[in-house]
């Protein structure tokens, strides 16, 4: 995968649909030795560590496809909004959960920074059993 400034965004769009298998190496074609990840789990620092995270998170998924409707550039940072269709076999028996979220990233000629931005209650709370029939009550009451 080229690592240029122009394509940062999209070999980081590739990637993520091709998880689990990713391996190390690509993984450090684009993000750089001292990257920063966040998501709304966790803050993890280094290459080494964000490679192994994702190994650890995918455990378990069936299948995990991004859809990615808007990417927005500017100098060095971009906003990448996505549609997330995952299958995992202790998330709501397997079957498909969506969650919408974002991710930005700051770069050079390799990811620096990444953050995502997505609804983990809507990910993980209302998919688990017995957890998520709570979750849902709460919400539908603050919606009344």
């Amino acid at each position: 995968m080229a690592t240029d400034m122009n394509n940062v965004t999209d070999n980081l769009m590739q990637l993520f649909n091709r998880f689990p298998e990713v391996t190390a190496n690509e993984m450090a074609s684009i993000y750089a030795d001292h990257a920063v990840f966040e998501d709304p789990v966790t803050r993890i620092e280094g290459l080494d560590n964000i490679y192994r995270y994702f190994k650890k998170i995918y455990h378990g998924v069936i299948s995990c496809q991004f859809q990615y409707t808007k990417v927005i550039k500017s100098n060095n940072q971009a906003a990448i909004s996505w549609v997330m269709t995952l299958q995992h076999r202790k998330l709501k028996h397997g079957d498909p959960v969506v969650i919408e979220g974002c991710s930005l990233i700051t770069y050079t000629d390799k990811i620096l920074s990444h953050r995502d931005y997505f609804d983990l209650g809507a990910m993980l709370y209302e998919n688990i059993p017995l957890l998520g029939s709570v979750t849902r009550y709460i919400k539908n009451r603050m919606h009344q």
